[in-house]
């Protein structure tokens, strides 16, 4: 690694509100309504500010997207967010996920994903 991507990483770091959890086989369902439409894809990074969502499906950079972490009658939650980014390789590729942010988030949603998180 060269001092100048080192300064880039430590820059990236420091822009970061909440220390993230690496994540296994965390699988979720989610969607653009609580209904969270969609199954079988992961997240692979989860923090109390966000997560990132590995799927092959697309989304736009503002959209509204809504995660369950397990169903609603386990520990997990349902956790409202924000489509920041789509990561995607090359075009036509398809995506390999998205960076969402949570908002509107509740005391007692932030301590259910703390729990997660340990």
């Amino acid at each position: 690694m060269t001092a100048r991507e080192g300064e880039y990483l430590t820059h990236y770091e420091e822009k970061r509100r909440y220390p993230r959890a690496t994540v296994i086989d965390l699988y979720v369902r989610w969607g653009t309504t609580p209904e969270c439409e969609h199954d079988g894809d992961q997240v692979t990074s989860l923090s109390l500010g966000g997560c990132f969502l590995v799927t092959e499906r697309e989304a736009e950079s503002g959209e509204t997207v809504f995660i369950r972490l397990w169903e609603a009658s386990t520990p997990g939650g349902l956790y409202q967010g924000v489509v920041r980014y789509q990561l995607q390789l090359s075009d036509p590729l398809p995506p390999i996920g998205l960076g969402v942010e949570f908002v509107e988030m509740g005391e007692e949603d932030r301590e259910r994903l703390e729990g997660v998180m340990e």
